[in-house]
């Protein structure tokens, strides 16, 4: 019964979560006072790869909300990480996460360094027990497995290259630690929206 909740939850949780970002976000922007408008905003698609240094390692694609102001960096962002198998274990593990990150930037118009640290959720599948082990040629190992649900610490840092004022390229390193299933991120990114103002 709590395997197929989690599934459920599981599946309903891509929309919801994505929902959250831009809910979040435009809080957030249409609740500022005129004197207290943000000075920037952009959008983050990110392409990576998780503990890609251990057996579950895998892929990453997600999209990060982001707005500036005074130095200060407001962020949400949500990822789908799958592992990358052939003729690995099965089942094949995946996970989401969805989170909120405050920080700082430091630099100049053209090189950007920030750094952030928050809260963000992961959610999703993992193998626990072996149930048999694979023969032939190109054996595959069969594992129990079970949905997951748990919050944990985010940390962030970024670097940027910011060639136009709406556009901006680098490279991302974030951590998800939690008591499930620890993630580290190494991520390429593609900045759009207001980065600075000339």
């Amino acid at each position: 019964m709590k395997d197929k909740l989690m599934k459920s939850f599981v599946f309903k949780s891509q929309p919801i979560a994505l929902i959250g970002i831009f809910t979040f976000m435009s809080i957030i922007t249409l609740g500022q006072e005129n004197s207290r408008k943000v000075d920037g905003f952009s959008i983050n698609p990110k392409l990576g790869f998780y503990n890609f240094a251990s057996n579950d390692a895998g892929s990453i694609l997600g999209i990060e909300l982001n707005l500036f102001k005074n130095q200060m960096l407001y962020s949400s962002d949500f990822y789908r990480m799958e592992e990358t198998v052939l003729f690995g274990p099965t089942p094949s593990e995946y996970f989401y996460q969805f989170g909120f990150l405050i920080g700082s930037f430091k630099g100049d118009k053209l090189f950007r360094f920030q750094y952030q640290g928050g809260l963000a959720s992961l959610w999703g599948l993992k193998r626990t027990t072996l149930i048999s082990e694979g023969t032939g040629l190109f054996p595959i190992d069969q594992y129990a497995s079970n949905y997951f649900f748990t919050i944990g610490l985010s940390t962030k840092l970024g670097f940027k290259y910011i060639p136009f004022s709406f556009l901006a390229i680098g490279v991302d390193v974030q951590t998800n630690i939690n008591l499930e299933n620890v993630v580290y991120m190494p991520m390429l990114s593609l900045e759009i929206g207001k980065l600075r103002s000339n």
